[in-house]
């Protein structure tokens, strides 16, 4: 049952055999993540928000979700990522708390199989070279411009 309090979130998961609707669907492990009753969904973080996949559900043994920077799993991303337990018993979850660096873009995989899952957009976090959070620019004083009296010119 998917839950919201002031600050965590939390999804039921399962496993289930992949369909044509699985975005990796005949790519990697033939099963996928099942989260709120959607099969491996596209899912959407927003920053100063705690989500947690609860996978206490049986079927989740040998299947606990872990972060990653790429689909593939070359790059697992750790900061702010927590683990309970052992997936498929009870009272086992991944979490992650999201913040201004969590990259703009994560995936959510098996540690064990490829592709049982699919793409996390961190809202508000970009993709591009210049970083939307960096405030250096936004807090640097503006320079002080002097004028002194033979500087101004009289018409």
């Amino acid at each position: 049952v998917y839950l919201e309090s002031f600050n965590l979130t939390s999804f039921d998961v399962t496993i289930t055999t992949k369909t044509l609707n699985h975005r990796y669907y005949g790519t990697g492990n033939s099963l996928g993540y099942i989260i709120e009753s959607k099969e491996s969904p596209f899912i959407t973080f927003v920053p100063g928000k705690t989500y947690r996949f609860k996978q206490d559900h049986s079927s989740n043994n040998i299947h606990q979700i872990r972060f990653y920077e790429d689909a593939a799993k070359v790059t697992a991303y750790t900061t702010n990522v927590t683990f309970n337990g052992v997936a498929g018993t009870t009272g086992a979850y991944s979490q992650i708390i999201v913040t201004n660096t969590t990259p703009g873009i994560l995936y959510y995989q098996c540690t064990t199989h490829a592709f049982m899952g699919n793409q996390i957009q961190v809202s508000g976090i970009g993709t591009s070279t210049i970083s939307l959070n960096d405030q250096t620019d936004v807090t640097k004083k503006p320079t002080k411009i002097k004028y002194q009296q033979t500087d101004i010119v009289k018409h």
